[in-house]
């Protein structure tokens, strides 16, 4: 019984991007011959910027993961640049791969990655038909009227490296790019302030740009020319165009990816009329930042269903005024890097994040009918005791159940945010870095029995905590060169606290590599005065 599976390359320029996996230090490569289990059955459909490649396994490989290694030399390994399936039991999967260019032959292995080891398929090849026979590719054109749009189209040509189209001239401003037709390739292109285009039509032919920006085009509708352009970019800014409804030509676009010129960004913002993200179904990995930003009808990231990767700094969500949810993501996986929901009144979900696993960073701030964390709670345990939670003004935020079965915390900061029941952190036993409660009315810390080990506390304007009860088995506090920062334990303004005998055990017998600091506090003992038993007024 063979498993078929199949795979689209997105090639444009020569940069080797994916290093998935590597081989482990005690892991045998084996190359023999594998055909009867393990191959690569056809290659087809090959253009400048893609080829659909299809190979079968045998399912008593039992695989842990599959994929494909390409390279230009023979015999690729997975060290090579490669693309990473999984286990999943659909029978087609479209995956992109940047870094192949026009008229290069790429050699392509199947590998399959199980316990005993790594196997390969024999190897096939491919080469990239010529996109362009006179690229010129070191013009730079910048076009400030109708007349120079109709100039450069008068050229006739293929690729060129940069192409900005701003509306500069009153007299004979830009309204036609119909005269661009035939262009197929550019490096830098920048649509912007052309108040007057209500199209992009004569961009049909655009297969590959690496950096694509439209702005401040406020007569824009759609952008339906760009069909055409496929497989990877490096950004995509899409940004203040007044009556932009649909950014549904981007569909076949597949990957966003930092390289040693572009930051890798996918910026949506400022889009007002712009109600969904219909159009970018085709990315399923990203590779740099995301912000999208006071587009104000847009109430979800629908359109981003297929995104499952991201590997960069930050995803940033903000101030979208109807933006009500996360429904979009379902499919996202991993998040490497830093994510910020921020200022949204009418947000009040995140469980679209439920698929998530592998998580770093989390900042939610000032999402006033966001009422519970639901969608966090699958969050793989190899990874919790790096994730960072921040959750700060978020003033129906009281329900953190999503944490119930998590042992550890990477940070975990509440400002201004109603919880108050603890007991929903009773399993866990370890924050790495901060934990952080800063004006919220408690008058407990129940729930934190089990609590033995933290980076730093720090407890501000807690009006009616009146005791440290539920810190008993703390026995750490302690960066230990984990951090910049000291294991400090800071306790401020909490003006009924009386009561600091939940930290004998640890001031006592446990081990700090900071300071005990309390201040303004109805008591505030000195670490000494705890040590000689005076924890309590």
């Amino acid at each position: 019984m063979f498993k078929n599976f199949s795979f689209i390359f997105f090639s444009v320029s020569f940069v080797f991007l994916f290093i998935s996996c590597s081989k482990d230090d005690n892991e045998q490569i084996q190359n023999f011959d594998t055909e009867e289990s393990l191959r690569i059955i056809e290659i087809s459909d090959v253009a400048t910027t893609t080829a659909n490649v299809k190979f079968e396994f045998s399912n008593l490989l039992e695989p842990i993961q599959t994929g494909i290694c390409w390279s230009e030399g023979m015999n690729p390994q997975i060290e090579d640049n490669l693309t990473v399936v999984s286990n999943s039991q659909e029978l087609e999967q479209t995956l992109a791969l940047f870094g192949t260019s026009s008229e290069k032959k790429y050699y392509v292995r199947a590998y399959a990655k199980t316990l005993s080891g790594v196997l390969y398929s024999k190897n096939k090849s491919f080469t990239t038909p010529e996109l362009c026979s006179n690229t010129n590719n070191n013009q730079d054109f910048y076009l400030t009227s109708q007349g120079e749009v109709n100039q450069l189209g008068a050229l006739g040509l293929c690729s060129i490296n940069t192409l900005t189209i701003f509306s500069d001239n009153t007299n004979d401003p830009i309204i036609d790019l119909n005269p661009l037709l035939g262009i197929k390739q550019v490096n830098y292109m920048s649509i912007s302030a052309n108040n007057l285009l209500t199209s992009l039509s004569g961009l049909e032919t655009l297969q590959v740009v690496r950096y694509l920006g439209i702005f401040g085009n406020n007569s824009l509708i759609n952008l339906d020319a760009l069909e055409g352009v496929s497989g990877a970019v490096n950004e995509l800014n899409i940004a203040n165009n007044e009556q932009l409804i649909s950014i549904r030509g981007l569909k076949n676009i597949a990957l966003i990816v930092q390289d040693t010129d572009y930051d890798g960004a996918l910026d949506i913002s400022y889009n007002n009329n712009l109600e969904n993200l219909e159009g970018l179904e085709g990315i399923r990995e990203i590779f740099g930042s995301v912000n999208i930003a006071n587009n104000n009808l847009l109430r979800n990231l629908r359109g981003l269903d297929n995104f499952q990767k991201f590997d960069g700094t930050e995803i940033f969500i903000s101030e979208n005024e109807a933006m009500e949810n996360l429904s979009g993501l379902e499919n996202l996986q991993t998040i490497k890097g830093d994510f910020f929901v921020i200022d949204q009144d009418e947000f009040t979900s995140i469980e679209a994040l439920s698929n998530v696993t592998h998580a770093e960073y989390f900042y939610f701030r000032r999402l006033k009918n966001l009422t519970n964390l639901n969608g966090l709670e699958n969050i793989d345990s190899a990874y919790t005791d790096e994730v960072q939670f921040y959750l700060w003004e978020n003033e129906n935020l009281t329900d953190i159940s999503a944490f119930e079965n998590f042992t550890s915390l990477g940070v975990l900061s509440i400002i201004e945010s109603p919880i108050t029941d603890y007991t929903q952190l009773s399993n866990l036993t370890k924050i790495s870095y901060n934990f952080s409660i800063r004006e919220v009315d408690i008058s407990s810390l129940n729930g934190l029995s089990n609590l033995e080990s933290v980076g730093r506390i720090f407890l501000d304007r807690l009006y009616s905590l009146e005791n440290l009860t539920g810190l008993e088995n703390l026995r750490t506090a302690g960066m230990f060169g984990h951090s910049s920062q000291n294991g400090n334990v800071e306790i401020y303004h909490c003006e009924n606290l009386t009561d600091f005998c939940g930290l004998e055990g640890l001031v006592t017998i446990g081990t700090m590599d900071g300071d005990f600091l309390a201040s303004q506090n109805a008591y505030n003992p000195t670490q000494q005065d705890i040590i000689d038993g005076n924890c309590s007024l």
